[in-house]
């Protein structure tokens, strides 16, 4: 083969790549069988990369923390600069990787990873083999020119992959059913949403001061005890309020040290004494006169009861009757010896400061171009890639082509975070107002989408947030699914959540249906 100079490509793409090839077994089980040592330039890259395909021919695994051993085991036969560089390498990777006992790596943004890696390869053969051809040509050489791009033509068949309704690809499809999802909520409310995964746009519906920035902080959350890489975006709030919230999120404890009462579910029949069931754990009277409820502090023995509802699944013929009551508990006040504190042992639990992060800017100074640039920057600089992006809100992210005016801007913008989710193979989620009709009505639907409807057609989940006056007073909130693309959905059914916003917790509890209680009372009051 003649001389031939290739021309340089940006290193991070290769670490990128054997940053996966150590991590996910799933990635190297797609991308090893078509790897060329010829597609990379870096000679430590090489090496790396030479040590975990003998590892994974061997174990059908991906090495994750044993790549130090192949370390260890091989550095005495390099050159001091190649080991250095290597042990700096997994220094560095060890620090944005929590790799003991973590072979499956399922929170690991694989299909991400093996886009890059495809890409890369691409690349790469074609600048190889159009060089190799063309000094074949300046040669006079033009059969071996010839083979030469056949040959070529064979390769790219391995990196433009394309697929057949093969027993493999029927068995993988089933096995994803079986599947955890990559994000769920807990209880009832995860039963009605189902999981969320990667490449979908998801989205809250409600209206003004509705808690949307809330359930948002509260999805950062779970994608943060779920070990998933979050970035939270928000355009309203500055740093420090977005922080103080998730200080309250994290400690369950406000501004005062005072007796938090938060509320929980009861029984309709435990409340007015209907209840005969001997489990009743309670033996008093809530409910004297009508279905109107004392002041917490008036009832201190009445205590509440929820036996029944284990096999509660909504219907109406259930002994169990949700009702909400309250659950005493003394907090201290949030200070910095007690966020320290919670602080460590959640960066402990789920490695909190290496997989959270947050931005803010001001209102309309943000549009996704500029994220882009973020995450891209971040991505090149120590491999942080989100699994979950959560923006605050949608509305009021900045046009992305400012000759854009109207509801094509607003489109614009919903197709541009679903093609970030689909292309960055992460979940994003955001917010929307409803329109202002939707301020006075018991379930936020379809039709209440403002500004333009289309958002509906880009968005795989549509959540709405619905709360009348009684139902904010004693901290609760439904929520109703008003767009599904993956499971079947009523726009009329919802489950009842509870909250405590003044410690910081938009989910306690969830539960299936409308606490009635809170209706009627309503209705008796109007």
């Amino acid at each position: 083969m003649p001389d031939i100079t290739i021309r340089p490509v940006d290193t991070t793409t290769e670490k990128k790549i054997i940053t996966a090839l150590i991590v996910s077994t799933k990635f190297c089980s797609q991308i090893v069988p078509v790897i060329r040592m010829e597609y990379f330039e870096v000679g430590f890259i090489k090496t790396i990369v030479r040590w975990i395909l003998i590892y994974y021919k061997k174990y059908k695994k991906a090495p994750t923390i044993h790549i130090q051993d192949l370390f260890e085991q091989n550095k005495k036969k390099l050159k001091s600069d190649i080991a250095d560089l290597i042990e700096n390498f997994l220094l560095k990777l060890s620090e944005n990787y929590v790799l003991e006992g973590s072979e499956d790596n399922e929170a690991f943004n694989t299909d991400y990873y093996v886009d890059i890696a495809f890409e890369h390869f691409r690349e790469r053969s074609l600048q190889i083999h159009t060089q190799v051809v063309q000094s074949l040509l300046d040669e006079g050489k033009r059969e071996e020119a010839g083979k030469e791009v056949e040959k070529f033509r064979q390769l790219q068949k391995e990196i433009y992959p394309y697929e057949t309704l093969s027993a493999d690809v029927v068995e993988r499809v089933l096995l994803r059913k079986e599947q955890v999802a990559m994000l769920t909520f807990p209880g009832k409310l995860g039963n009605l949403i189902g999981g969320l995964e990667r490449g979908w746009l998801v989205s809250y519906l409600g209206p003004m001061k509705r808690g949307k920035s809330w359930c948002l902080l509260e999805t950062s959350y779970q994608a943060v005890i779920s070990r998933l890489k979050c970035l939270f975006i928000s355009l309203e709030m500055s740093t420090d309020e977005v922080w103080e919230r998730f200080l309250k999120r994290i400690t369950s404890c406000g501004d005062e040290n005072n007796k938090v009462w938060y509320p929980v579910f009861d029984c309709l029949r435990n409340q007015d004494g209907s209840c005969e069931l001997s489990q009743r754990v309670n033996k008093e009277k809530l409910l004297d006169k009508g279905l109107f409820k004392p002041d917490v502090d008036k009832a201190p023995n009445y205590k509440p009861c929820a036996i029944c509802r284990a096999t509660y699944s909504g219907g109406k013929k259930h002994t169990y009757i949700p009702e909400t009551w309250y659950e005493g508990i003394s907090r201290d006040k949030l200070d910095y010896a007690l966020a320290l504190k919670v602080i460590s042992g959640i960066n402990r639990m789920y490695g909190m400061n290496k997989i959270f992060r947050v931005l803010t800017f001001p209102t309309y100074t943000m549009n996704l171009g500029k994220l882009e640039n973020y995450l891209t920057q971040w991505e090149d600089s120590d491999g942080w890639i989100p699994d979950v992006l959560v923006i605050d809100y949608a509305d009021i992210i900045s046009p992305e082509d400012t000759s854009e005016s109207g509801r094509d801007r607003i489109d614009h913008t919903w197709k541009e975070l679903k093609r970030l989710a689909s292309y960055r193979k992460c979940l994003v989620v955001t917010a929307t107002q409803a329109n202002r009709s939707s301020i006075e009505k018991f379930m936020v639907k379809q039709i209440h989408t403002s500004e333009d409807i289309r958002k509906l057609a880009h968005v795989d989940v549509m959540l709405s947030l619905n709360q009348t006056l009684e139902e904010k007073r004693v901290g609760a909130m439904r929520i109703g699914i008003v767009a599904h693309r993956h499971k079947k959905f009523l726009e009329t059914e919802g489950v009842t959540i509870l909250q405590a916003l003044d410690v910081g917790q938009p989910n306690l509890d969830s539960e299936w249906g409308v606490v009635e209680g809170l209706l009627e009372k309503k209705s008796k009051k109007e």
